[in-house]
């Protein structure tokens, strides 16, 4: 789900800015060299790091010509960090972010995920984490989620059922036998993940049905679904890939779109909301390539909404 940026390209593209906690975001370079008023943010998903998705550095050079700037936040969860960590401290760390750039004088800033940064985008917005409440977190003024996927769902195309429900079971008589915190087997995220620890907390979020993470998932019952979607608590546009490796070919990405919307708040679904036809999971880096010309003009006319 990620790829390797050369350093040249990073360093063309843009500069890193440590902020006062340590936390790190990548900010993309303006044709001016200044600031705009207004800001995307951006948090990637699993195994992701810096521009590893490949239509972010294309976006931000359209957005540049919008008066939008753009950022990608490197939460702890970045890279192979995900599995030591929660929704919960990618949470705090996005709030912590937006705030400081508040208080650099940003005027609006709207929060784009993708993949599982989509994740945290409703996990930011609604009362699903019970560490902390939405409205103490800093504000946002909109959000894209990019190809929105169940994890719980994705696992099966990697692994057997047998194996799925073994690993959950493992997970669990660690958690509980151990601690949260204590390793799951590479015998079960290997295939998916090569050598990257997971915890048995983080294994059971995302992998267990109904677990912390599961938002996405096509078994999920409208009751499941009040927790999140008939919470949005701002605009929120989402973008979902027609072809998405990571969702099951059985599923309807058109009905699972308009079933968010029938439960989602009227006055806080972007109706440019929309299924991305032939786009990938992370689509790519050539802005003529149509679904990723898409995307950027569905983003670009979203935030010009705002």
């Amino acid at each position: 789900m990620s790829f390797t940026t050369s350093n040249e390209l990073i360093a063309r593209a843009g500069k890193i800015v440590v902020l006062p906690r340590k936390y790190w975001t990548f900010e993309f370079s303006t044709r001016s060299g200044s600031r705009h008023s207004n800001l995307l943010l951006f948090v990637a998903g699993l195994t992701d790091n810096i521009c590893s998705v490949g239509y972010l550095p294309p976006l931000a050079e359209e957005l540049d010509t919008i008066g939008w700037s753009t950022a990608q936040i490197m939460a702890s969860s970045a890279g192979s960090g995900f599995g030591l960590v929660s929704l919960a401290s990618d949470v705090q760390q996005i709030s912590e972010v937006v705030s400081y750039f508040r208080d650099q004088g940003f005027n609006k800033i709207v929060l784009m995920g993708h993949s599982t940064g989509c994740q945290d985008c409703l996990a930011y917005q609604t009362p699903v984490l019970p560490s902390s409440k939405a409205a103490d977190r800093a504000k946002l003024d909109g959000y894209i989620l990019q190809a929105p996927v169940s994890d719980a769902e994705a696992i099966s195309q990697e692994l057997s059922q047998d194996l799925i429900d073994e690993s959950i079971e493992v997970a669990k008589q660690l958690y509980t036998s151990e601690s949260p915190l204590a390793i799951v087997p590479l015998k079960y995220s290997k295939n998916m993940f090569g050598s990257i620890p997971i915890t048995a907390l983080r294994w059971l979020a995302l992998f267990q049905p109904r677990g912390m993470d599961d938002f996405f998932s096509t078994y999920l019952t409208e009751q499941d679904l009040q927790q999140t979607f008939a919470n949005l608590n701002t605009s929120s546009l989402f973008l979902m890939s027609g072809a998405d490796q990571f969702v099951p070919t059985t599923v309807d990405k058109h009905a699972l779109l308009a079933r968010w919307k029938q439960i989602a708040p009227v006055e806080h679904w972007s109706d440019m909301s929309t299924v991305i036809s032939n786009a990938t999971h992370s689509l790519n880096a050539d802005k003529s390539d149509p679904p990723t010309a898409d995307l950027i003009a569905i983003v670009k006319l979203y935030l010009q909404s705002l």
